[in-house]
This record gives C-alpha cells, structure tokens and sequence, in this order.
C-alpha cells in the first residue's frame, strides 16, 4: 500500500481517481479548496485537506509523504492553456519532491473533447510535460 495525493478531489475525475485508489488498497490524501463542499470525501483511508495544485508551497504541504500525485482539478475562471500546464509545472517541481519525484500526475480539463488533457510525469528522470488545447 502506497500514499496517494489525489489534488481536485471533489470533482468527478477527482472522486474516481479517490475511489480507484482506495479500491487498490492505497492510504489517498484528497485535497480540495472547500473542504466544507466536499463532506462526503472523508471516508476509511481518506484524509481531506485543503489545498491548492497551483501553489507550491501548498503543494509541499500537502504531498510531502506520498508516492504518487494525481491532479484532476479544474478551474472555470481559468484560461486552460495556461492553467494546466501551470499546474503541471507546480507538481513536478514542487519541494515536496525534492527526495523523489512523483510517480503519476495528470489531469483533464472539464468540458472533454479530445487535447483537453495534460500529462506531465517523471520517465527514467526524464521530465515530460505535455499540454493539448
């Protein structure tokens, strides 16, 4: 069993991803801005927490400990190209992974359609960052 960090977890995506991890057996940190709109998160091997995928410091924070980030967040008020890639830089230089870097980090935009996607992760200490709109 691992520790997962799964940022947006209030949303659709983000739910799944908590659910899936949980399904696996993995401890999963749900990180969220409004705790208070998202009470049904807390459940056995669910920590809820607030947070912010593009802050770092609030990235540190929360994801110190954990073997693997998931990032399903979304933010209407936000320009796509920008944000994501954004949090997609966030992630994958955080300071809480100074020691190690994540295994996994992606989301999707809400909205759907193909290229709404960025996926960003670490191969052989290769870094990938990659965004589609």
């Amino acid at each position: 069993m691992s520790r997962v960090v799964v940022f947006g977890a209030g949303g659709r995506a983000g739910r799944a991803a908590v659910a899936e991890a949980r399904r696996r057996g993995h401890q999963v940190t749900a990180v969220v801005r409004d705790p208070g709109a998202h009470g049904s998160l807390p459940m056995d091997g669910v920590r809820l927490v607030v947070g912010d995928a593009a802050d770092p410091d609030s990235v540190a924070k929360v994801a110190a400990g954990h073997g693997a980030a998931i990032s399903a967040v979304y933010d209407a008020s936000a320009r796509p190209d920008a944000f994501y890639p954004g949090v997609a830089r966030v992630l994958l230089d955080g300071p809480s992974w100074a020691s190690r870097p994540p295994d996994v980090v992606e989301g999707s935009g809400s909205g759907g359609g193909p290229g709404r996607a960025v996926r960003a992760g670490h191969a052989d200490g290769d870094e990938t960052v990659t965004a589609r709109y």
